[in-house]
């Protein structure tokens, strides 16, 4: 069987070589042919931006293959921080004391 590429997660990644590198995957299209076969390679497409703000119409928008992916993110050294949907989550709310338990984690994790 094939090495699977991992699907990437929708979000904010930066660079441990250069922290102001930021980009945020925006979609990520898993392609599902119809006559593939279960030895078949995982085939996706990753939409990614510059920065951290999606709604900036001015961002210049990428898309790349499993193999262009993974090599940006190995060069860049990219590692996932947050899913910034999570931000718009009501404080006090259970699912933002849930947010704010593994993001503490998460941290502890790094230290």
């Amino acid at each position: 069987m094939n090495n699977i590429p991992p699907i990437p997660q929708l979000g904010i990644y930066v660079s441990k070589i250069d922290p102001t590198l930021r980009i945020t995957v925006t979609d990520v299209d898993i392609v599902d042919g119809e006559d593939d076969s279960p030895d078949d390679e995982l085939f996706y497409l990753v939409h990614w931006i510059e920065g951290e703000d999606e709604s900036d119409m001015t961002a210049m928008g990428f898309e790349l293959d499993p193999v262009e992916w993974q090599a940006f993110v190995e060069s860049e050294q990219l590692v996932f921080e947050r899913d910034p949907y999570m931000d718009s989550i009501p404080e006090n709310s259970n699912l933002a004391k849930i947010r704010d338990f593994l993001m503490k984690t998460k941290q502890n994790d790094h230290s």
